[in-house]
């Protein structure tokens, strides 16, 4: 039994790790998730605050389609059935829409509403999630493996030595 407490407190102190790693991963993911949409959100608003710009200038200017934004223009008095179905129904703000694949904004000002597109996959690709859930990870199989080579190291040096009863 002499060496009972040293391995509970060894045990204990890897459940600890492992929990503490959990955590860390966890928070990385919602920061993560976080800062993609506040991202995407922040990045549509000012384009939208850009194209308003520019439709003031020249109310001809036509919404943006670019590689990651497809922007679609319903002015005022104008038929909702030009836009694609999944939009009709949007109220202005930022909406989610998971079965499309889609982050949308609804911009409403007194010329019209303006629907900004952008793709969910492309919002993910931005995003940093894989390298911030990753490092903790690596470190921690590092750290564990590190630790498992020290106590077997001990356990077969104590062995070896002379100096052991």
């Amino acid at each position: 039994m002499p060496h009972g407490l040293p391995r509970k407190i060894r045990i204990v102190f890897i459940l600890q790790a492992v929990l503490a790693s959990l955590g860390i991963l966890l928070g990385a993911w919602l920061v993560s998730l976080v800062i993609k949409h506040s991202l995407v959100s922040s990045a549509l608003q000012e384009e939208a605050s850009y194209y308003w710009q520019l439709h003031e200038a020249s109310p001809v200017q036509p919404p943006p389609n670019t590689q990651n934004i497809r922007g679609y223009l319903l002015e005022t008095g104008q038929s909702p059935l030009s836009l694609p179905a999944n939009l009709r129904t949007l109220t202005p703000g930022f909406h989610e829409l998971k079965d499309d694949d889609q982050l949308v904004l609804v911009d409403a000002r007194p010329e019209g509403r303006l629907y900004l597109v952008f793709l969910r996959s492309r919002a993910e690709m931005l995003d940093c999630s894989e390298d911030l859930l990753q490092q903790p990870y690596k470190q921690l199989t590092r750290w564990l493996r590190m630790m498992f080579r020290r106590s077997w190291w001990r356990r077969w040096s104590l062995r070896r030595s002379p100096w052991t009863p």
